[in-house]
């Protein structure tokens, strides 16, 4: 069993420009289904240099919370690709935000795929 975690995800890199134009364009590859990770490492993320304010401080402790009683696996709200769960995984999720009708982000894409998690 593992949790797929989806929340903000805050930008790395010095440049915040030019990682956000990265982060747009693998998303906008994920969408024509790719299957690219759009932040990196899902799986023992070390937020330690990560901004200390909200979101980033939520998705922080939320994560290590949930990382230290099971494997957790973290995913970006913005991103547009489908989580692989199995049978028992559970699937703790935030929509997509801003909401756009037919466009579904980890949350929405998951729930519709074919394997059903456990939802939290």
């Amino acid at each position: 069993m593992k949790c797929h975690f989806v929340y903000s995800v805050p930008l790395s890199g010095a440049n915040m420009k030019i990682a956000s134009l990265c982060r747009k364009g693998l998303v906008a590859l994920q969408r024509r289904g790719a299957r690219i990770n759009a932040i990196g490492r899902r799986r023992n993320v070390n937020t330690a240099s990560w901004p200390k304010r909200y979101p980033c401080t939520v998705t922080a402790s939320l994560y290590e919370g949930l990382n230290s009683h099971m494997p957790t696996l973290l995913y970006d709200l913005r991103e547009e690709l489908t989580a692989h769960v199995e049978k028992d995984d559970i699937l703790l999720g935030h929509p997509q935000f801003p909401f756009r009708k037919g466009l579904f982000g980890v949350t929405g894409r998951t729930m519709l795929g074919r394997n059903k998690p456990l939802v939290a």
